[in-house]
């Protein structure tokens, strides 16, 4: 009776164990459940980090584009500095500016040995006005004896020529020194045969001065 009650009992604690299986079989299920949720949280945490990540890539992408337009608008500004850069460069070629403009604006430099005799030039023109002042003066300050009007008219003459004198050095200077700038053949003194004539007229002058004062004593 014992063995048969074991065996029915048996039944029944398989019975139990099945149902025990049973009841383990929804907890497997919902922990499977929560499983696949987790699994779905972690995708949709993926799908947002990749979409951030494709934000940060926009984002990127813009502040690419605007460095691309300050670039662009940099540009005129790089573009003015190295023309500026060139404009001193050149001014720093040429030197520094110097009058008169219009001779040193011009060719190039010549050898500064024919720009100093060219300035020698100019100081020998100087010279021969002063002379020729002096000689003006002269002839009427020391009182010579001379015939009074050929001696005043003689004066004159050579202080008009040497009022005239520095105005060929001037001239003749500038148009000197363009020539050598720009390699052309020198000019000729432009008032150099009127000066000559002066100071020829002024001797014939002071001779029949001398022949008539001693004529009239």
């Amino acid at each position: 009776m014992s063995e048969q009650a074991n065996e029915g009992g048996a039944p029944a604690g398989n019975a139990a164990t099945g149902a025990a299986a049973d009841g383990a079989g929804p907890e497997r299920a919902a922990r499977a459940g929560a499983a696949t949720g987790n699994e779905s949280t972690l995708g949709a945490a993926t799908g947002n980090d990749s979409t951030g990540g494709a934000v940060t890539g926009n984002d990127s992408t813009g502040g690419a584009a605007e460095g691309d337009v300050t670039a662009e608008h940099a540009a005129p500004g790089s573009a003015a500095t190295a023309g500026a850069a060139a404009e001193g460069d050149t001014a720093a070629e040429r030197g520094p500016r110097r009058f008169p403009a219009s001779v040193f604006g011009v060719g190039d430099e010549p050898d500064p040995r024919f720009s100093l005799a060219n300035e020698r030039t100019f100081l020998a023109w100087i010279r021969t006005s002063l002379a020729l002042l002096a000689a003006g003066v002269a002839l009427e300050a020391f009182g010579l004896p001379l015939n009074p009007g050929f001696r005043l008219v003689a004066a004159l003459v050579l202080i008009v020529a040497g009022i005239l004198t520095p105005v060929q050095a001037w001239f003749g200077w500038m148009r000197t020194e363009k020539a050598l700038r720009a390699n052309r053949p020198l000019p000729a003194p432009v008032l150099a045969g009127p000066l000559g004539l002066a100071v020829i007229l002024a001797g014939l002058l002071v001779v029949l001065g001398l022949l008539f004062a001693s004529g009239s004593a």
